[in-house]
C-alpha cells in the first residue's frame, strides 16, 4: 500500500500543448523550459536558401508608375513566380527613405510586395507582405541579416535571408529580404496580433545619425498631454482590433514619463519592462544608427498587449548596425541618450537602480552568448560564401565588389572592436553571482514532478559568488505572458533549502487549479556596491523554466514510463518496423487489469485508442503499446502516431479519469524519454530501455575527453573540407562503450546541450572525433557549439546527467592541442595536435615525467589544497574554476610545495589549473 501511495504524489500531467503558443515560442526537449525567439526559421526565411523571385509587370510603363507612386505608397499589379508557382496580382510599390532619396539614379531601388493586393486570401509561404532591401549604405549586403539573425534571442526582431530578384525576366541581383512587422510578426511573439501597432514617425526626411529633428521628444514614447491629435501627428497607427488604440497609446507615454524607483510595481504594470531592457540592450550593442536609442523615434514601433495591458518597443530596421565609427566612440558607450529627457525609455528605465541592472544583466547575457567574434566571424563567414558571386554579379548594387569584401572583413573587426569597448566599460564589468540550477519540487520534495491541485511548490536555487550575495529573488507567473511576482529566496534551511549557508536558496510557489501553467525564473544580486544581477535563465523573461499543475487523478500504480518518439534504428514490432512506442509500468507488487483503459495523444480526446478486454499487466512489468496508427497489426497498435516535435500523452482509466499523463518537447531520433528513477521519477532523455528498467546504471566508463584543438587554421579539415574546432574522446576500456545519449557541452550550467547521436560506439582503446563548428547540418558528430580559443570547459557527462570527464581551458595557441599526457589518463598540456592518435605520439610535447610528478591532494580536499611537483616552481601560476569555467580562486605557487586555503568553498567539482612556462595543467578535483 505504501508504494500505492507514494506513486499517487509522483504523478505527472502537463499541458501546456493544448494550449496555442505563438510561433517563436518552444519548449526545450525535457519540457522545463518556454523560450521566446531563436527558433531556425523554415520555409521563406530559411537561412541557407536564396529563393529566385519573379515580377512580372502588365504595364510597359511599370517603373513610371512605381516612381509617381512612391509618396502614395499606392501600388501597382504584377505576377510573382517563385519555385515554379505563380502568385496571381501581387501589389508592388517602392520602399525605404534614405534607400530611396539617397541613392541618385540607381535602379536598385527597395521593393514592397503584397501577396493580398488584389486577393484578399492569397498568401505566399505564410506571409502577405514582403520587403526586399537594397542595402544602402551597407556595402556588405550583410548588416540587417546578420543583426537580424544575431539578435533574435533576445528580442522580438524581424526574420532575414536573401533573395534573387528578377523584374520583367531582368536581373535585378541579390537583395536582403527582410520579413514586416506585420500582424503575421505579432502572432510570432504574442498570443495574437489583435493589439494596437504604431509606427513612430517624423514629418522629415534625412540620412540615419545626425537627421532633423531625432529626439525632439515627440516620437519616443514621450507624454504629449491628453489630446490624441498631437500623438496622430507623430504615430501612425498600423493595425488594430481593439477599441480606443490611441488611448492605450497616451496611457503608456503617460506611465512612462512618471517612472521612478518608489512606482516600479505601478510603471510595470503597463509597460513591459523587461522586453524594453532587452530592446534597448540589443540596439545598443550592436550601434544601431537607426534606432530608438539614436533617434528617439521614426525606426522603432510600439505595440499595445491586450493580454497583459502592457505596451512594448519593438525593433525595426537594422541596416544602419555595425557602424565602424561608433565601435569605440564614446558617445556610443552602453548608456548612451540616458541622461536626455527625450528619451523616456532610456532617461527613466535606466536611471532607476533595480532596472539598470537588469538591464546590465542582459547586457552582459548578448555579449557571452551571442555577440562574440566567434559567433559573428562564423556566421559572416557563412553569408560571405553564400552571397559573394552574387554580389559579384550584381550589375545594379549600389557599390563595387572591392568595397564589398572590404566591408565584410570590416563588419568582423566592428565585433571585435565593439566587444572589447563595452566590457571594459565599469559597469558591464562588474560581476554578478552565477546560478547554477534551479529545480522545482513538488510537497513530496520530489523533483521536477508537478504538483496537483492547491499543492505547493518549492524551488531550490544553487548559487556561487566571489563578492558576496545580496539577495536571492523568485519571480514567478501563471499563464505564458504577464507579470510576475517577487518572493525572496532564503539560505536559512527552513524554507526547503536544504542546511543554513550551503548555497541553496529556497522559496515557495502557491497552489493553483489543475490546468494552470506557471513560469518561474531566478534573480540572483551581488553585495557589491552596483548589487549586480544575474538570471536563470539568464534569458529570462523570455525565456522561462515551467510547469504545470496536474488534474486530480486516479492513480492504479501504472504510469507511463518511457516512450520514443522517433525510431530509426531500435526495437521493432511484429511487422518489423521501427515505430514509435510507449511503455506502461506497474509499481504494484500486484496483478493490475486495464481491460477498457485509454490512451490518447489529444487531451481534448481522452477516449482516442482504448486497451483490449483482457490486457493484464503483471507486478512490477511492463507493456508496450505501439503508437503507429496501424491497429491492424495488432491489439496493441494504436490509432496514433507520436510526434518527434512534442506533445501530450494521457492515460485513463475505463471512466476517462485520468491515470498520467506526460508532455515532451521535440525528441531526439533512438532516445527515449524515460522516467528515472524507474517507474517513479521525472522524466528525462537517455538511452532507450524497450521493455525493461529505465535505471541505466550511473559508470565510469573509462571514456575521457582526451584531446581538444580550439584554434583550427591548418590542421585537419571536416566533411566539408573546413578547418573546424575539435574534440577528441577516447576509450580506454578494453571493450567497446555505447555512448548513445552521453552529452557534451561547453557550458557547465547547460549539460545537455549537446547529445551524442544514438548508435555512436565507441570501440576499445579508439577514438571519437567530435566536430565543435555549431554545423549539425553536416554531419551527426557535429555540435551545436564551438570551442572558444580564449578558454572555456568542456564536459561529458552520461544519459543521467552524471559529469563523467571534463577540462577548463585558458586561452589557446593557434593550431595547438590541448591533450592528456600520457594518453587517455594524464593531465593536459600544450602540444602538437593528435587527432584521433595517441597523444604521447605528439612532437614537441612537455616532458611527460615533469607532468606526472605534479601532485594535487587530498581529493577529494577540505580546508587545504596541497599541491607538490619537482617541476613546479615560484611564481607558477594556478588557478581554480567551477564547473562553469569560472575563476573563483587564483594567485602564484611559492615553491615545489604549496598549500592553498579552500576552507570558503561549497561542496562541488572544481579544476586546478596550473601553469609554467608553455606548460598548461588541469585537473579535476572535489570537495
Amino acid at each position: 500500500m505504501q508504494k500505492f501511495l507514494t506513486l499517487y504524489l509522483l504523478l505527472t500531467s502537463t499541458c501546456i500543448y493544448s494550449q496555442s503558443l505563438p510561433t517563436e515560442m518552444y519548449l526545450s526537449p525535457d519540457g522545463k523550459t518556454l523560450y521566446t525567439g531563436g527558433k531556425a526559421p523554415t520555409g521563406l526565411y530559411e537561412k541557407t536558401i536564396i529563393r529566385d523571385i519573379h515580377l512580372d509587370f502588365p504595364q510597359a510603363n511599370y517603373w513610371t508608375l512605381l516612381t509617381n507612386n512612391y509618396e502614395s505608397e499606392t501600388e501597382i499589379p504584377a505576377t510573382m513566380t517563385v519555385d515554379n508557382v505563380t502568385y496571381d496580382s501581387v501589389g508592388v510599390r517602392f520602399r525605404g527613405n534614405t534607400s530611396y532619396f539617397m541613392i541618385g539614379n540607381s535602379s536598385k531601388k527597395s521593393f514592397a510586395v503584397s501577396s493580398d493586393f488584389i486577393h484578399a486570401d492569397q498568401v505566399f509561404m505564410g506571409y502577405k507582405n514582403l520587403k526586399f532591401n537594397n542595402a544602402h549604405q551597407d556595402a556588405s549586403f550583410m548588416r540587417e541579416v546578420v543583426y537580424c539573425q544575431m539578435s533574435a534571442r533576445h528580442t522580438p526582431i524581424a526574420k532575414a535571408n536573401y533573395i534573387h530578384l528578377f523584374l520583367n525576366n531582368q536581373d535585378w541581383g541579390i537583395y536582403p529580404n527582410i520579413q514586416a512587422i506585420d500582424k503575421t510578426f505579432l502572432d510570432g511573439y504574442f498570443m495574437s496580433n489583435d493589439g494596437a501597432r504604431f509606427r513612430a514617425t517624423t514629418e522629415e526626411t534625412g540620412m540615419g545619425g545626425g537627421g532633423p529633428g531625432w529626439g525632439d521628444g515627440k516620437a519616443g514614447m514621450n507624454y504629449l498631454g491628453a489630446d490624441t491629435s498631437t500623438y496622430q501627428e507623430n504615430y501612425e497607427l498600423k493595425s488594430s482590433d481593439i477599441e480606443d488604440p490611441w488611448q492605450k497609446l497616451i496611457d503608456a507615454c503617460q506611465i512612462l514619463g512618471t517612472a521612478t524607483a518608489s512606482n516600479m510595481e505601478t510603471v510595470s504594470a503597463k509597460i513591459d519592462i523587461d522586453k524594453a531592457l532587452w530592446f534597448l540592450a540589443v540596439e545598443n550593442i550592436f550601434s544601431d544608427d537607426d534606432s530608438y536609442i539614436m533617434k528617439g523615434k521614426m525606426d522603432y514601433y510600439v505595440y499595445y498587449e491586450p493580454e497583459t495591458d502592457r505596451t512594448t518597443p519593438l525593433e525595426y530596421d537594422g541596416n544602419s548596425t555595425f557602424q565602424t565609427n561608433t565601435a569605440t566612440s564614446n558617445n556610443w558607450g552602453p548608456f548612451k541618450n540616458v541622461s536626455n529627457a527625450n528619451y523616456p525609455l532610456l532617461n527613466k528605465l535606466l536611471n532607476i537602480p533595480q532596472w539598470r541592472q537588469r538591464y546590465l544583466a542582459h547586457y552582459r547575457t548578448i555579449l557571452q552568448e551571442t555577440f562574440t567574434t566567434e559567433k559573428a566571424n562564423a556566421l559572416i563567414d557563412s553569408l560571405n560564401l553564400q552571397i559573394k558571386d552574387l554580389v559579384n554579379a550584381d550589375t545594379k548594387k549600389l557599390y563595387s565588389y572591392a568595397q564589398y569584401t572590404s566591408e565584410v572583413s570590416a563588419l568582423k573587426t566592428f565585433v571585435a572592436n565593439r566587444r572589447n569597448f563595452l566590457l571594459s566599460n565599469s559597469e558591464v564589468a562588474q560581476v554578478a553571482p552565477v546560478i547554477q540550477s534551479a529545480p522545482y519540487y513538488n510537497s513530496a520534495q520530489i523533483e521536477y514532478q508537478p504538483p496537483v491541485a492547491d499543492e505547493t511548490v518549492y524551488v531550490k536555487a544553487t548559487v556561487t559568488a566571489t563578492n558576496g550575495i545580496s539577495n536571492v529573488n523568485l519571480y514567478y507567473a501563471t499563464g505564458i505572458v504577464g507579470n510576475f511576482t517577487a518572493t525572496t529566496m532564503f539560505d536559512d534551511g527552513v524554507h526547503e533549502d536544504g542546511l543554513a549557508d550551503d548555497g541553496v536558496y529556497g522559496a515557495a510557489i502557491p497552489g493553483y487549479a489543475s490546468g494552470t501553467m506557471v513560469r518561474y525564473y531566478i534573480e540572483a544580486i551581488a553585495d557589491n556596491a552596483a548589487l549586480s544581477a544575474s538570471y536563470l535563465p539568464a534569458g529570462a523573461e523570455h525565456d522561462v523554466y515551467i510547469y504545470t499543475v496536474t488534474e486530480n487523478q486516479s492513480p492504479n500504480g501504472v504510469v507511463i514510463n518511457e516512450i520514443l518518439a522517433s525510431n530509426n534504428v531500435g526495437a521493432t514490432d511484429e511487422a518489423g518496423d521501427h515505430e514509435d512506442w510507449i511503455e506502461l509500468y506497474n509499481t504494484n507488487d500486484f496483478e493490475v487489469d486495464l481491460s477498457g483503459f485509454y490512451l490518447s495523444d489529444d487531451v481534448t480526446t481522452p477516449d482516442q485508442w482504448q486497451l483490449p478486454a483482457g490486457t493484464l499487466i503483471p507486478a512490477d512489468s511492463y507493456l508496450i503499446i505501439w503508437a503507429d496508427d496501424e491497429s491492424v497489426e495488432g491489439a496493441f497498435h494504436a490509432n496514433f502516431k507520436l510526434s518527434a516535435g512534442g506533445e501530450t500523452i494521457r492515460f485513463s482509466d475505463s471512466q476517462l479519469s485520468m491515470v498520467d499523463e506526460v508532455e515532451f518537447g521535440a525528441q531526439t531520433t533512438d532516445l527515449g524519454y524515460a522516467r528515472f528513477p524507474n517507474g517513479f521519477g521525472a522524466f528525462r532523455i537517455q538511452a532507450a530501455t524497450f521493455n525493461s528498467t529505465n535505471d541505466i546504471q550511473s559508470m565510469t566508463t573509462g571514456v575521457v575527453v582526451n584531446e581538444i584543438l580550439a584554434s583550427n587554421n591548418s590542421g585537419q579539415v571536416d566533411e566539408a573540407g573546413d578547418f573546424e574546432d575539435w574534440i577528441e574522446l577516447y576509450n580506454n576500456n578494453e571493450t567497446d562503450v555505447d555512448l548513445s545519449g552521453f552529452y557534451l557541452t561547453d557550458n557547465g550550467e547547460s549539460l545537455q546541450k549537446w547529445i551524442i547521436p544514438a548508435g555512436t560506439i565507441l570501440p576499445a582503446k579508439g577514438y571519437l572525433i567530435i566536430w565543435a563548428d555549431e554545423e549539425q547540418e553536416e554531419g551527426a558528430l557535429h555540435t551545436n557549439f564551438k570551442l572558444s580559443a580564449g578558454g572555456e570547459a568542456v564536459i561529458l557527462s552520461d544519459p543521467l546527467i552524471n559529469i563523467l570527464d571534463s577540462v577548463v581551458y585558458g586561452a589557446q595557441t593557434m593550431d595547438m592541442a590541448y591533450a592528456r599526457i600520457p594518453n587517455g589518463v594524464g593531465w593536459f598540456v600544450i602540444q602538437a595536435p593528435t587527432f584521433n592518435d595517441n597523444n604521447d605520439n605528439a612532437t614537441g610535447s612537455e616532458d611527460i615525467e615533469t607532468i606526472s610528478s605534479v601532485s594535487v591532494f587530498p581529493n577529494p580536499f577540505t580546508e587545504e589544497l596541497h599541491i607538490t611537483g619537482n617541476g613546479l616552481k615560484e611564481g607558477t601560476d594556478y588557478s581554480l574554476s567551477d564547473q562553469t569555467g569560472r575563476i573563483i580562486k587564483s594567485g602564484k605557487l611559492t615553491g615545489h610545495s604549496t598549500n592553498v586555503p579552500v576552507s570558503e568553498l561549497s561542496s562541488g567539482f572544481y579544476y586546478i589549473r596550473l601553469g609554467r612556462d608553455n606548460l598548461n595543467i588541469t585537473k579535476a578535483i572535489k570537495l
